[in-house]
C-alpha cells in the first residue's frame, strides 16, 4: 500500500515539473502544423524549402506566417520556418522559408525547471569507467530513500576513472603522444533554469549551478603542438514542453601547448554554488534596459599543479565543463558555458632552468539570444586576474630570481573604457582613433594619452580614416566626417532612404565613401551600397535586395571594384554603381578578400567552406573551387590573403591555411577558441589574436611565412582579454581591442 502511494506521488511529482517548466504565449502569425500537415508532407530541403502535396486545408498559408513543425526523423528538435514565399505547382506547393527571430514567434514565455545528472544521462567514451556512488542521508528512512531516488532532484556522486590515451600522432619530422589517468570525483551537478519573458521585456532571467568535485589526474607525454581535446562525460536531453528543449553537456577538457616531454600532476577540491539574474526595466525615457544583481560564488576552490618530470615548455589545463543550451525547435534561447580546474605553465629563465606556476580557474558565462542578446558572467571579472601561484624554478635558490627576457613581448600600456573598443585605426600622423561599445568617439597619442573624444551623437564601429586626415564614422544620425581634432567637416550627417549601417564597415574606393545600408525588419526595404562623396552628397546607390531585412558584409574594395556580401550572396559593383550576382544561394557570410590575380575569397560558416570565386563570373551558381574546413564564426571570420598569396581563415581553435595552387589546406595553427581575423607585416609574419573564457586565457601568437611560431604574448584574467582585429602600427607595437584597448610591444620579430 505505501509502495503504492509513493509510486502516485512520483508520477505526480514528475508530471507538475513537466507541466510547470513551460508556459508561452505566441504571436499571432504563428501556425502549429496539424497531422493533416504531417501527412501531406513530402520533404523539408537543407534550405528549408517546405514540399507539400496540394491541399485545400493550406490555402490560407502566407507570406510572414510561421510554421512550427514538431520533431521530424531528420529534425528531431523541431523545426520553426517563416515563410517568405509560396510557388505552387501542379500537384505540390513548395514554400521557401527563412528562420524567423524568436520574438516573432512568441510574445510571453515563462520557463522554470531544475535537473541534475542521472546514471541514464552518461554517455562514455572508451578508455573512461564510471561508478555511481549514493549519498547518504542519515536521517532518511527506507521508503523516503527510495522516493527520492526516483524524483529528478536526487543527487549522486560519480567516480569517473581515466586510463585514456588523448594523442597519438607520427609526422614527417615530428612525434606526439598525451595520455591522461587518475580519477576526478563529481558530486551532482544541478542546474537550475527560470526565463520570463511579457510583452518584449525580460521581467526575470536567472541560471543557477551547484555542486562539489575533486580530481587527481596524471597528464604525460610528448607534445609536439597545440593539443585541445573535450571528452565527453554526460549528456543530458530534457524535453520541456510546447516545442522546448534543454540539452546540458558534461564533458573533462584537457589542453596541452608547447613542446618536449611533460608529465604532471593535477589536483583539484572545488565547491560551486554560483548564480546570476537579470532584471528587465524601463529607464525614465522608456527604453527597456538591463541590470545584473549580486553574484553568488562557491564555498572553495584548491588546485595544484605538480611537474613530476619534463623537459618542455609551454602549458597544460585540466578540468569539467557544463554546457547548456535552450531551445525552442531548432532556434537557440539561452546558452551557458560553465567551467572549473587547474592551469599551469612551465617555461625556462635566463639560466636555462626549467620553472613552473600554477593556478586555478572559474568561469562561467550565459548568452541570453532572444531580446537582450547579451553576455553575462556569472563569476565577478577580477576572480582569475592574479591568482598565480609563487612561481618557483628548480636548482635555484631564489624563486624571484629569475627574469623575463628582455626580448619577449610586453603590455606597452593598457587603456579602459566604457565599453569595448572597435578596431583601431592609425591616422596620417600616427594617433589612434576608435569607438566603444558604450557610444564614445576617441583619439589617443601612440603613448595612449587621450588627445580628445566625442560622446554626442552616440557612436558605432570603426571609422574610415583617410591618407589626408579626414575621418569618416558612424552615429546615431547617420555617416559623419571629421578632421583629425575630432572638428566636424559637414554641418548634418548623411543618411539613406533604405536604413543604416547595421552590421557592415564603409571603406574608401578613391575619393568615395562607401557604405553598406540594411534595413531594420519593420521597415523591410532590402539592402544598398551608397557612394558618398567628400563633401557629404550622396553619388549613387547600388540595390543589392529590393525588400526584406538582409544582412549585410564589410565592404572590401579592390581597384575600382567594390565586393560585398549580403544575404547570403556574393555581389561585385563597379565605380558607376552597377551590380553583378558572382555566387547566389551558397549561404555565404563575412566580409571577401580579393587576391593579386583577382580571385575573390569568402566563406560559408553554414557549410564550413571556403570558396574561390572569378570576378567575371555572373549569375554563376558555382565557384571556381572550394575547400571544407572546421568550424567558422558566422559573423567574425574573414579570409585575409598573405603576401605569399595564401588565404588564412580563423575558425574555432584553430587558423586554417589555404593554399590557391594546390586547392588544399596547407596548414593549420592550434590557438584559443575564441580567433579574430589574421593581419600580416612587411615581412610576411602572421599575427592571430584568440582567446578562451574558459580558461580567461587569451593570446598574441607570431608566425612566419614558412608557418613556424616565432613569439607569443599570453594574458591572464578577464580584464586582460585580447581581442580583434589586431592593428600593426610598424615600430612593433599591436593594438589589440579586447576588453580594454591593449598596446603590445613586439621586439626584434625579423631578426
Amino acid at each position: 500500500m505505501l509502495n503504492d502511494q509513493i509510486e502516485k506521488l512520483t508520477k505526480d511529482l514528475n508530471r507538475e515539473i513537466d507541466d510547470g517548466v513551460a508556459d508561452v504565449t505566441y504571436t499571432d502569425a504563428v501556425k502549429i502544423v496539424q497531422d493533416r500537415f504531417l501527412y501531406h508532407l513530402i520533404k523539408i530541403t537543407p534550405k528549408g524549402d517546405v514540399h507539400l502535396k496540394k491541399d485545400e486545408a493550406f490555402a490560407d498559408f502566407e507570406e510572414g506566417e510561421i510554421l512550427s513543425i514538431p520533431p521530424l526523423e531528420n529534425y528531431p528538435e523541431g523545426l520553426s520556418l517563416k515563410i517568405s514565399r509560396i510557388e505552387e505547382k501542379q500537384d505540390s506547393l513548395i514554400i521557401q522559408t527563412e528562420e524567423p527571430k524568436l520574438e516573432e514567434v512568441f510574445s510571453e514565455l515563462n520557463l522554470d525547471f531544475e535537473k541534475s545528472v542521472q546514471p541514464e544521462d552518461l554517455v562514455l567514451e572508451e578508455g573512461i569507467e564510471v561508478e555511481m556512488i549514493p549519498i547518504e542521508e542519515p536521517n532518511q528512512t527506507a521508503s523516503l530513500q527510495s522516493f527520492l531516488s526516483e524524483t529528478e532532484f536526487s543527487l549522486k556522486k560519480y567516480l569517473f576513472t581515466f586510463d585514456k590515451s588523448l594523442l597519438e600522432y607520427e609526422g614527417d619530422d615530428s612525434l606526439a603522444s598525451l595520455r591522461l589517468d587518475g580519477e576526478f570525483l563529481l558530486e551532482g551537478p544541478t542546474l537550475s533554469v527560470k526565463v520570463d519573458y511579457s510583452n518584449i521585456l525580460l521581467k526575470e532571467g536567472s541560471i543557477s549551478l551547484s555542486g562539489k568535485q575533486n580530481a587527481s589526474l596524471r597528464l604525460r607525454g610528448d607534445v609536439a603542438a597545440d593539443y585541445e581535446r573535450s571528452i565527453k562525460l554526460a549528456t543530458i536531453k530534457l524535453p520541456v514542453k510546447n516545442a522546448f528543449s534543454a540539452e546540458v553537456v558534461l564533458s573533462m577538457k584537457i589542453t596541452a601547448s608547447g613542446e618536449g616531454y611533460v608529465e604532471v600532476k593535477l589536483v583539484e577540491d572545488a565547491t560551486i554554488n554560483a548564480e546570476v539574474q537579470i532584471f528587465g526595466y524601463k529607464n525614465k525615457e522608456g527604453h527597456i534596459e538591463y541590470a545584473k544583481s549580486d553574484v553568488g560564488l562557491g564555498e572553495s576552490l584548491k588546485t595544484e599543479i605538480k611537474p613530476i618530470n619534463y623537459d618542455f615548455t609551454g602549458r597544460a589545463t585540466a578540468g569539467p565543463t557544463l554546457d547548456l543550451d535552450i531551445k525552442y525547435n531548432q532556434l537557440g534561447l539561452v546558452s551557458s558555458e560553465n567551467s572549473a580546474g587547474v592551469e599551469g605553465r612551465i617555461w625556462r629563465n635566463e639560466a636555462g632552468e626549467p620553472c613552473f606556476k600554477y593556478r586555478d580557474y572559474i568561469t562561467s558565462e550565459i548568452v541570453w539570444k532572444f531580446i537582450v542578446y547579451e553576455e553575462f558572467s556569472i563569476i565577478p571579472e577580477d576572480y582569475n586576474e592574479d591568482n598565480w601561484s609563487k612561481r618557483s624554478c628548480l636548482n635555484t635558490g631564489d624563486p624571484d630570481e629569475d627574469q623575463e627576457d628582455p626580448v619577449e613581448p610586453e603590455l606597452f600600456w593598457k587603456k579602459t573604457e566604457i565599453g569595448v573598443p572597435s578596431e583601431v585605426k592609425i591616422g596620417p600622423e600616427g594617433n589612434l582613433y576608435y569607438t566603444e561599445s558604450g557610444g564614445t568617439f576617441v583619439s589617443l597619442t601612440p603613448a595612449g594619452e587621450q588627445r580628445w573624444e566625442r560622446k554626442r551623437p552616440i557612436f558605432y564601429r570603426s571609422p574610415v580614416v583617410t591618407e589626408v586626415g579626414e575621418i569618416f564614422a558612424q552615429n546615431s544620425e547617420g555617416v559623419m566626417a571629421y578632421d583629425l581634432d575630432g572638428e566636424p567637416l559637414w554641418t548634418s550627417p548623411v543618411t539613406f532612404e533604405v536604413g543604416r549601417i547595421n552590421s557592415g564597415h564603409m571603406a574608401m574606393m578613391d575619393d568615395l565613401l562607401i557604405v553598406p545600408v540594411t534595413s531594420a525588419f519593420w521597415e523591410d526595404r532590402g539592402s544598398s551600397v551608397y557612394a558618398v562623396t567628400k563633401d557629404g552628397d550622396i553619388a549613387w546607390e547600388a540595390n543589392l535586395l529590393p525588400e526584406g531585412d538582409p544582412s549585410i558584409s564589410s565592404v572590401e574594395v579592390s581597384g575600382d571594384q567594390i565586393f560585398i556580401v549580403s544575404e547570403g550572396s556574393l555581389y561585385k559593383i563597379n565605380a558607376q554603381g552597377e551590380v553583378e550576382t558572382l555566387l547566389k544561394d551558397h549561404y555565404l557570410s563575412g566580409k571577401p578578400a580579393v587576391a593579386e590575380d583577382g580571385t575573390v575569397y569568402v566563406i560559408s560558416s553554414l557549410r564550413y567552406k571556403l570558396y574561390a570565386v572569378s570576378p567575371e563570373t555572373q549569375n554563376n551558381e558555382e565557384p571556381l573551387w572550394s575547400v571544407s574546413t572546421d568550424y567558422l564564426f558566422s559573423n567574425d571570420t574573414e579570409p585575409r590573403v598573405s603576401p605569399k598569396g595564401e588565404i588564412y581563415l580563423n575558425g574555432a581553435n584553430k587558423i586554417t591555411i589555404v593554399n590557391p595552387k594546390t586547392k588544399q589546406i596547407e596548414a593549420s595553427y592550434g590557438v584559443e577558441y575564441k580567433t579574430f581575423p589574421v593581419m600580416f607585416d612587411d615581412a610576411g609574419n602572421s599575427y592571430v589574436a584568440s582567446s578562451d573564457s574558459m580558461t580567461d586565457t587569451s593570446s598574441i601568437v607570431v608566425f612566419d611565412n614558412e608557418h613556424k611560431r616565432l613569439i607569443s604574448y599570453v594574458s591572464e584574467g578577464v580584464k586582460g582579454r585580447l581581442g580583434g582585429p589586431l592593428t600593426l602600427a610598424g615600430d612593433g607595437v599591436v593594438y589589440s581591442p579586447g576588453i580594454n584597448l591593449f598596446a603590445v610591444k613586439f621586439y626584434d620579430i625579423n631578426d
